[in-house]
């Protein structure tokens, strides 16, 4: 499915519970995703997010069940709560360097992740309900320590290769 070049905002629940969404194309002028903006999506597969997009707001990818991997864009900053909860084959994450903070349930119920690639500087704030499964995080040559002193990060299997 393509998005067209003039949407700038993905409103609430624009595609909640439509399963034949496979792909997702969306525009690169695109900055926000709202709350539920494809909640249950199941078929759900692939979606390339634009480099402009700032925030994922509330459950906008909850229970796309199919969703691999994901790759944050640059831009965010926040990633809502329970953006991605219950993205049960959901294996790798990429959070790149600007987020400074991963709220409640994002990545809850996402029973696969083995992968998180974390580029930030300073470890986001996260909380105790976050994740559900900690896996391997992969941090930027030298932080690792930094990590491993951080509250909630700690529980992950942290190496410093990226």
């Amino acid at each position: 499915m393509n998005i067209p070049d003039c949407v700038e905002f993905i409103s609430g629940s624009a595609f909640m519970d439509c399963a034949g969404i496979e792909q997702i194309h969306l525009p690169q002028n695109m900055y926000a995703i709202a709350d539920l903006a494809f909640h249950g999506c199941s078929q759900l597969q692939s979606i390339c997010l634009p480099d402009s997009l700032q925030i994922i707001w509330n459950e906008s990818f909850s229970g796309c069940e199919s969703l691999k991997e994901i790759d944050i864009p640059s831009m965010v900053r926040c990633i809502d709560a329970s953006a991605f909860m219950n993205c049960k084959n959901l294996e790798r994450v990429s959070i790149p360097e600007g987020v400074s903070e991963i709220n409640n349930y994002s990545f809850w119920g996402c029973d696969n992740l083995e992968s998180v690639n974390i580029f930030c500087l300073v470890p986001p704030r996260i909380h105790d309900r976050t994740f559900s499964r900690y896996g391997i995080l992969h941090v930027k040559k030298g932080y690792a320590k930094v990590y491993k002193k951080t509250k909630y990060w700690k529980k992950f299997n942290i190496i410093d290769d990226l």
